[in-house]
């Protein structure tokens, strides 16, 4: 759970499994360790945290999907686009569309 709240508090920051194991306090190898004691990788565990985040942003805000991406820390939006499709099983437009709120909804385009 702290190395969730760690890398949830800076998504967009260029972990390393050094800098993270330095943010907990502890060794880099025994970071290694309990991650597989628990059944999760570094790059896996990143990219859950990033992917959790994205799924906040887009049913709470009216940022650009692009920018929902960014700032969850994909480099790009074709990346962001296949990740949060692989693990939500519908692309971000679609996912924001069924679990947005009203008030991050778009406005209505006059027809």
């Amino acid at each position: 759970d702290a190395a969730r709240a760690a890398l949830a508090a800076d998504c967009g920051a260029a972990w390393t499994v050094a800098r993270l194991a330095a943010a907990l306090g502890l060794a880099p190898r025994t970071l290694q360790r309990r991650l597989t004691e628990a059944g999760l990788s570094f790059s896996g565990l990143c990219t859950e945290v990033r992917l959790t985040r994205s799924a906040q942003l887009l049913a709470r805000s009216r940022e650009p999907l692009a920018q929902v991406g960014y700032l969850s820390g994909f480099a790009d939006q074709a990346h962001f686009t296949r990740s949060f499709k692989r693990f939500t099983a519908i692309t971000p437009a679609a996912y924001r569309a069924q679990f947005g709120s009203p008030a991050a909804a778009p406005p209505p385009r006059a027809g």
